[in-house]
C-alpha cells in the first residue's frame, strides 16, 4: 500500500517533534494564501472562495495548546516556524459555515472526548458525524485531484470512480440526496494502550506513538495495482478511512459510520484491515516517510531547550504523555 505521488498529494504530515522525534510540527503542502473569486466546487455558485482549512483549525490549535512548545513547522524546512495548519481557497462562505457545523459536532462528540475526557465504551452519534466524515474526505480528495493537479495515470485510469465519489459525496453534504451506502466510511479510534497491545504481535516503528498521538496526515491513496483506492485522514488518536474502490473494506468491525448509530471504541485493531493489505502497514509507510526528513542536530537541541524553559508545561503536556506511552510499550518488548 502506498500513496499516490505522495510528496505532491499529501495534504500534510503534521508531526509532533521533541528531540527524539517527539515535539514540533512539520507541515507539507503547497500553501495558497489569497482568496479567489470563482465557482465554489461544493455548491457551484460564483463567489469569493474563502481561505479554507483542509483539516479543521481546532485540530492544529489543540496540538499547539497541548504540546511542549507552541510552534508548527514545515517538513521541507523544519527551521521555519508557521502559526497555522494548511489552508487554500476552496469554499464560499456559505459552504464554509455549513461544513463548520459538522466540524463543531465532530469536535465535541469525538475529538475532545477521545483526546481529553477519556475513551468511553461507545459513542452515540447522529447524521452530523457522517456529514463531517464525508465532507472531510471530499475536501482531501478534491484538493488532491484538482487543486494539486493530480493528472497521472492513476487518476486517469480511475477517473469515473473518483468523480462518482466526489459527486455523490457532494450531493449528500448539500442534502440533495439521501445516503445510499454506495461507499463506506470508517473512524478508527487509537485508544490508550493500543501500541502496547499491537506490539505483542508486530514490531512497531519508533515513531508509532508520535504519529498516532501527535500527527495530522491526509492523502488520497492506492495500492500498487490500483485495485484499491481510499481517502485517508489521521488526526491525534483518530484515523478516518473512506473507501473508493472497492466501496467497502474488511476488518473495520465497530468502526463504520452510518447516518446514526453507536461508534465502538474498543475496535480490536488488527493488521490486514484493508482487504488483507493492512492499515497498519500503510501507516508504517507514512511514519517512514516522516523519518526520512533530516533534522539538524543543533535545531533539535534548540527545540529541546525551548521546551525546557517551562518544565511544568512540558511535564503536563500531551507530548510528555505520548513519550511515556512509548517508553511503556518498549518496556514490554
Amino acid at each position: 500500500m502506498k500513496t499516490i505521488d505522495s510528496k505532491r498529494t499529501k495534504i500534510g504530515i503534521i508531526y509532533d517533534k521533541f528531540v527524539n522525534k517527539s515535539e514540533e510540527l512539520k507541515i507539507t503542502m503547497r500553501y495558497k494564501r489569497k482568496s479567489t473569486f470563482a465557482k465554489c466546487p461544493l455548491c457551484g455558485k460564483q463567489n469569493t472562495l474563502q481561505i479554507s482549512h483542509i483539516i479543521p483549525n481546532f485540530v492544529g490549535k489543540w496540538i499547539k495548546k497541548t504540546g511542549a512548545t507552541k510552534f508548527l513547522r514545515k517538513a521541507e524546512n523544519p527551521k521555519q516556524r508557521v502559526q497555522d495548519l494548511v489552508k487554500t481557497p476552496m469554499l464560499c462562505n456559505s459552504c464554509e459555515q455549513s461544513i463548520g457545523k459538522f466540524e463543531n459536532y465532530f469536535a465535541r462528540t469525538i475529538f475532545y472526548q477521545i483526546n481529553e475526557k477519556g475513551v468511553p465504551t461507545n459513542i452515540k452519534y447522529d447524521s452530523r458525524l457522517l456529514k463531517y466524515v464525508i465532507s472531510q474526505s471530499w475536501r482531501i480528495l478534491y484538493n488532491d485531484c484538482y487543486n494539486l493537479g493530480l493528472k497521472d495515470e492513476v487518476f486517469n485510469s480511475n477517473r469515473e470512480d473518483i468523480k462518482n465519489c466526489l459527486v455523490e459525496w457532494k450531493r449528500y453534504i448539500l442534502q440533495h440526496a439521501n445516503w445510499n451506502e454506495i461507499n463506506s466510511h470508517y473512524i478508527i479510534i487509537w485508544r490508550k494502550g493500543i501500541s502496547e497491545l499491537i506490539s505483542r504481535q508486530l514490531d512497531l516503528p519508533d515513531g508509532f506513538e508520535p504519529y498516532i498521538r501527535r500527527t495530522v496526515d491526509a492523502t488520497f491513496a492506492s495500492n500498487d495495482d490500483r485495485t484499491q483506492m481510499f481517502v485517508f485522514c489521521h488526526i491525534p488518536s483518530i484515523s478516518i478511512v473512506s473507501a473508493i474502490k472497492p466501496t467497502s473494506f474488511l476488518g473495520f468491525e465497530g468502526a463504520e459510520v452510518f447516518e446514526k448509530g453507536v461508534l465502538m471504541t474498543d475496535q480490536g485493531i488488527q493488521d490486514g484491515l484493508i482487504n488483507g493489505l493492512g492499515l497498519l502497514n500503510f501507516i508504517f509507510t507514512r511514519i517512514k516517510e516522516i523519518d526520512s526528513y533530516e533534522w539538524d542536530q543543533n535545531e533539535i537541541q534548540r527545540i529541546g531547550k525551548e521546551a525546557m524553559k517551562n518544565k511544568e508545561k512540558f511535564f503536563s503536556s500531551k507530548t510528555y504523555e505520548m513519550i511515556q506511552e512509548r517508553k511503556k510499550r518498549k518496556g514490554t518488548k
